[in-house]
């Protein structure tokens, strides 16, 4: 609920994953959805989200010329070395959190947040690489916020 109007009512799997609103990704999780605004370049089949500090690839966005894109901490895979079609990253903060890590990292001023379930010794001010799948994302309307369509290339509910 925002400012006495429901924003969204679903099963709670379905507020986790397919938030109705940036509102709603903003407000559900712990840690939060990265919320980052993009510039859709291309378009038809394919296209590439320009986020300023990095582009991706991205398979049938929506006919927008900036979108929303949220993406959860959990859908981002972090490594300590080099990977083929990863982006490089630098490690901000590294919170342990039991059984998970919680880690900020940034390109230029974009910050983003992981959690990593995997046992690994990371340090602060360290270079990583991180890898997206793209079939995880949420693409929300930056006029409205609603939800637009998910990494599947269908359009919300």
């Amino acid at each position: 609920m925002k400012e006495g109007v429901l924003e969204q009512l679903a099963p709670p799997d379905v507020v986790y994953r397919r938030p109705a609103t940036a509102f709603v990704a903003d407000f559900i999780g712990t840690p939060k959805m990265n919320l980052l605004t993009a510039v859709v370049r291309g378009g038809g089949e394919a296209a590439v989200l320009d986020f300023g500090a990095f582009t991706l690839c991205y398979p049938a966005p929506p006919e927008r010329e900036r979108v929303i894109v949220g993406i959860r901490p959990e859908s981002i895979m972090l490594y300590l070395e080099p990977q083929p079609g990863a982006v490089e990253f630098e490690t901000y903060s590294v919170l342990p959190a039991g059984a998970e890590l919680i880690v900020n990292v940034r390109r230029g001023d974009l910050m983003l947040t992981i959690r990593e379930t995997r046992p690994m010794t990371i340090e602060m001010d360290r270079k990583v690489w991180l890898s997206f799948v793209p079939a995880t994302f949420n693409l929300y309307d930056p006029a409205t916020s609603r939800l637009l369509t998910d990494g599947s290339g269908g359009p919300a509910p």
